[in-house]
């Protein structure tokens, strides 16, 4: 079904030399087959409908369906935790490993730097902890140590029971950066880093280690013997059980991914409060005239996220992604590309799009 409509779309976006927008709409095709799937349409009238298509209507399609299941879900996890989240979301070794961006201050670097010499010396050594969520679909998603035996894996995310093609399983927690935003500090060595085609980018690196923060205050207050704060909503996105999507692992050699990046870029006026509550994506803000008007303000403050969505069945098994890093760049050791083509068309420079 995918192939057939491929070439089709390669013959009508030739004329414009464009193999990245080729790409963006090969990306939307294939998550609107995955969202009729998960509404339980069958194969063949899922091709004559979206043969009929052209690929903006692909995009909307696949863009109003996540975006609905993303309203559910976290609708349902507000209802389900009584508005206050889920304590713990994220094993605290994983804040440990993460490197700061910045220097610390004079008066820490003692006990930073002891704190550097006790993290372990390898993800997977430290990755020793179980975190469990229920999602609200009936099974769970269990952050553990990684299948894959490599020491930069750490800790991967595993389902525990049957997720259907098309579930909208997690969410991609970070802070959003617009591209003039971007330093070589977000960038040098950062594996919790993804990309949307209209450039902005989701630094997952640090948002475990301000959730573990928040969690430290918070318990600092109640041991000194203080009301604990009337209000949880500072700390809400980082108690989204489902923004976990960060620690989805790249697919290790030779296995193909079986979840998929759904770009969303919402409309603020689209979100429900206890959605847009729980979403677990903040922005960092605009330090230039140029990044405020040419990039906050004109796109009218949208919400950004990843949502990861199950490309078939898995059944009690890990995650895997592909983390589609830039073919034109060094990669680590560990990478392997499961999409030549797709990675090439994916960082082809944009000469229309």
């Amino acid at each position: 079904m995918l192939g057939r409509w491929r070439s089709r779309l390669e013959r009508f976006v030739e004329q414009r030399t464009n193999n990245r927008q080729l790409q963006f709409d090969i990306d939307f095709y294939r998550l609107s087959v995955l969202a009729l799937l998960h509404q339980g349409v069958d194969a063949p009238t899922i091709e004559q409908r979206l043969l009929s298509m052209r690929p903006q209507a692909h995009y909307q399609l696949a863009y109003r369906y996540y975006l609905s299941e993303t309203q559910r879900l976290l609708s349902r996890v507000h209802a389900d935790t009584a508005g206050a989240g889920v304590a713990n979301v994220y094993p605290a070794a994983v804040a440990a490993l993460q490197s700061p961006t910045a220097a610390p201050l004079a008066g820490d670097a003692v006990m930073a730097r002891q704190q550097r010499r006790d993290v372990a010396s390898s993800k997977r050594a430290a990755a020793h902890e179980t975190r469990r969520h229920a999602h609200p679909d009936g099974f769970a998603l269990v952050i553990q140590r990684s299948s894959i035996v490599h020491d930069e894996a750490g800790y991967g995310v595993f389902v525990d029971g049957t997720a259907r093609a098309g579930q909208l399983l997690a969410l991609y927690a970070g802070r959003v950066v617009a591209p003039p935003e971007l330093s070589a500090q977000i960038v040098e060595r950062n594996d919790y880093m993804v990309s949307f085609y209209s450039g902005w980018i989701i630094d997952g690196r640090e948002w475990f280690r301000r959730g573990a923060n928040f969690d430290e205050r918070l318990a600092s207050v109640i041991d000194a013997g203080m009301a604990p704060p009337t209000s949880l909503a500072p700390t809400l996105p980082y108690r989204n059980p489902l923004g976990v999507g960060s620690l989805v692992n790249h697919a290790p050699p030779n296995v193909q991914p079986n979840v998929a990046f759904c770009e969303l870029e919402i409309d603020p006026k689209e979100l429900a409060p206890e959605v847009a509550m729980l979403l677990p994506n903040d922005v960092a803000p605009p330090s230039s005239l140029t990044s405020r008007f040419v990039w906050h303000e004109a796109d009218g403050g949208k919400r950004r996220t990843m949502a990861l969505v199950a490309l078939r069945e898995v059944r009690d098994g890990e995650l895997f992604l592909n983390y589609r890093l830039n073919p034109a760049l060094a990669v680590p050791d560990w990478y392997w590309q499961p999409d030549v083509d797709a990675a090439a068309r994916r960082w082809t420079r944009p000469t229309v799009f």
